[in-house]
């Protein structure tokens, strides 16, 4: 018990010294500074990321099933290839790429956008995905099967808008066998009836929903069939894909494949940004070092009086190294529960950010596992820097510290 006695009497004396209170009170704040901006920037980049899940697949599935080309399948078969009490929902869908064009001035507007069919009643069935149609109701039953349901951001660029009942015309490129037997485009009209917002770029600004038959009529030769399944757990997507089996001609995609440049290049900045704070932390305990130096320089002759009374030079070397423990305890414990503390404050009152963000608010995602991770990574760096300094004090010879004394 001798060893946590000193090593309190020497990080409390040090109040007494000229220089030393300021330098331990930087030691200890830089350590804290580290932990606390660990926590709070990692816990807003997990929040991104979850935010960006849920809207994902709110708009989408979990794993999208691509049967044979000509084929379409049925609900009954599709449900075979799964395990029993997996799937939450399965819904068909219709796909391929249309050009909207908009006569507006002097000059058409146009732009490429991605037809989805599908089933009445599947727009409402969408998690985080926002609709708004003029009369303020649903779009069960569809307002009409000839009209189309644009996302916000593909209505903006062709300057259309369904409180003023405009019309947009529909050219897929692919669709019919002209006599000659090449593939000529086919036109459709189609007014349009609502909007959506799904709070991803890349979904409000290239889909548009038509009705499933009306899709199959607008997009002929070059239309995509494929079926939806959402599961009852995020987390059997990996196991699922991993064990399904499915019949010659049959492929599926999940939706972690079909988002992973942008899933890896969300890790790579998560990554990166830990590394750099994890630096931050590192660089601090360069402070602990120096503090640790400076005491066991001043307490050369205490020391080495104790060890000629029989103190051994490990446990001499503990005093120093428990300093150094008290030093990142205080600031760890410091740095966690201050970026606990203002992660939950996001929490509870977020941060509003502009329109450009795509983000009603700053998000955030705090985990207990990881505050412990962090504030372990923070003390345990504290330690490793007081080890050279302790270590240097162990080794200190009793006769040449003693001999002019």
């Amino acid at each position: 018990m001798v060893s946590p006695w000193l090593a309190r009497r020497y990080l409390l004396h040090a109040r007494h010294e000229r220089f030393l209170p300021l330098l331990t009170t930087t030691a200890i704040g830089g350590v804290a500074v580290g932990v606390f901006a660990l926590i709070v920037v990692l816990s807003v980049m997990r929040g991104f990321q979850r935010e960006l899940t849920e809207r994902l697949l709110g708009f989408d599935a979990h794993v999208t099933l691509l049967p044979p080309a000509g084929e379409e399948g049925d609900e009954a078969s599709v449900r075979a290839f799964f395990p029993t009490e997996t799937i939450r929902e399965l819904t068909p869908i219709v796909e391929g790429e249309v050009v909207a064009t908009r006569d507006a001035g002097e000059e058409p507007v146009a732009q490429g956008i991605k037809v989805r069919g599908v089933l009445p009643g599947t727009l409402e069935k969408m998690e985080r995905v926002e609709l708004y149609f003029p009369t303020g109701g649903s779009p069960s039953p569809w307002p009409s099967p000839s009209t189309i349901i644009l996302g916000n951001e593909v209505a903006a660029n062709l300057l259309v808008h369904p409180d003023f009942e405009d019309e947009i015309e529909l050219v897929a490129p692919l669709a019919e066998i002209g006599p000659t037997g090449e593939f000529v485009p086919r036109h459709r009209r189609t007014r349009v009836a609502g909007l959506f917002r799904a709070g991803v770029y890349q979904y409000d600004a290239k889909v548009a929903f038509v009705t499933l038959d009306e899709a199959k009529r607008i997009l002929g030769e070059q239309v995509r069939f494929s079926w939806q399944v959402k599961l009852l757990r995020e987390g059997d997507v990996t196991a699922l894909a991993e064990r399904l089996r499915l019949p010659a001609g049959w492929s599926f995609t999940t939706w972690r494949e079909q988002n992973h440049k942008l899933f890896q290049a969300l890790r790579l900045e998560r990554i990166a940004m830990g590394t750099i704070l994890v630096l931050i932390i590192a660089i601090a305990s360069f402070s602990v070092m120096g503090v640790i130096m400076i005491i066991g320089t001043m307490k050369r002759r205490d020391v080495a009086l104790l060890k000629s009374l029989g103190l051994s030079a490990s446990r001499a070397g503990h005093v120093f190294l428990l300093v150094g423990a008290w030093i990142g305890g205080i600031g760890t414990a410091l740095g966690g529960f201050l970026g606990v503390l203002v992660t939950l404050v996001l929490h509870r009152w977020p941060i509003p950010l502009p329109s450009s963000y795509y983000l009603d608010h700053l998000p955030v995602d705090l985990q207990g596992g990881f505050i412990v991770v962090t504030m372990g990574t923070g003390f345990l760096l504290s330690l490793m820097a007081a080890w050279i300094p302790a270590r240097r004090a162990a080794r200190e010879e009793i006769c040449e510290v003693l001999r002019y004394e």
